[in-house]
C-alpha cells in the first residue's frame, strides 16, 4: 500500500486524548478530596452530623425537668414513664404548635404472647395542674409493640405557657393517672 506523501499514519493524536483524560480525571478526584477535607467534621454538640452518627436530641431553652420512673399497665403493655422535661422546643421535633413542649419518655414491655397495639395519639394526654387537658402533638413510640419485646420513644405535648412538672399528670385512659413527680 502506498502512504501519501511518503508519511505513515500516526496514533499519537489518540494517545494525546487519553493522556489529557486521564491527568483532567485525576486533577478533578484530587479536588474533590481537597474540598470534602475542608468541610467541617461532625460534633453534635454544634448541631453537625454526618450519615454515620446518629443526631442526640437537645433541649432548646430548657425550663425543668423531673426524673419519675412510674410504671403502669394499659391494655396489657407495661408503660413506665422515665422522666419529662420542659423546654422551648426540641432540636429533633419539626412541628411547634406550642410557645414551650413538654417531653414525656416512656418505656413499653410487653411481656405477653400476643402483639399489643395501643393508640397513643388518642389514649395519652397531658393534664394541668389546673385541668387543662393536653393532647399530644408528636408520637415517637410505636403503637404495636411485639411479644416478648420492649421499646422506648416519648410523646411531645404543646404548651403556650411555662407549668410547674410537679402538679402535672399523664393521663393513659379514663382510670390510670400518673404524676409527674420524683418517686
Amino acid at each position: 500500500m502506498s502512504q501519501l506523501n511518503g508519511e505513515h499514519p500516526s496514533s499519537g493524536n489518540g494517545k494525546r486524548t487519553t493522556l489529557v483524560v486521564v491527568v483532567a480525571s485525576v486533577i478533578a478526584v484530587l479536588a474533590i478530596f481537597m474540598v470534602y477535607s475542608h468541610f467541617p467534621s461532625a460534633n453534635p454538640a454544634q448541631g453537625t452530623f454526618n450519615d454515620f452518627t446518629t443526631p442526640i436530641a437537645t433541649a432548646n431553652h430548657p425550663v425543668s425537668s423531673v426524673t419519675v420512673d412510674r410504671s403502669v399497665t394499659v391494655s396489657g403493655l407495661q408503660l413506665t414513664i422515665t422522666h419529662a422535661q420542659q423546654a422551648g422546643s426540641f432540636s429533633d421535633a419539626r412541628k411547634h404548635t406550642g410557645r414551650y413542649t413538654v417531653r414525656v419518655y416512656l418505656q413499653a414491655h410487653n411481656a405477653g404472647q400476643d402483639p399489643i397495639d395501643v393508640d397513643f395519639i388518642h389514649r395519652i394526654h397531658l393534664i394541668l395542674p389546673g385541668g387543662q387537658v393536653i393532647a399530644p402533638q408528636v408520637l415517637a413510640i410505636a403503637p404495636l409493640t411485639m411479644p416478648k419485646a420492649s421499646q422506648a420513644g416519648f410523646i411531645d405535648f404543646p404548651l403556650q405557657n411555662i407549668v410547674q412538672l410537679e402538679g402535672t399528670m399523664v393521663r393513659f385512659d379514663a382510670g390510670t393517672l400518673v404524676p409527674l413527680t420524683a418517686q
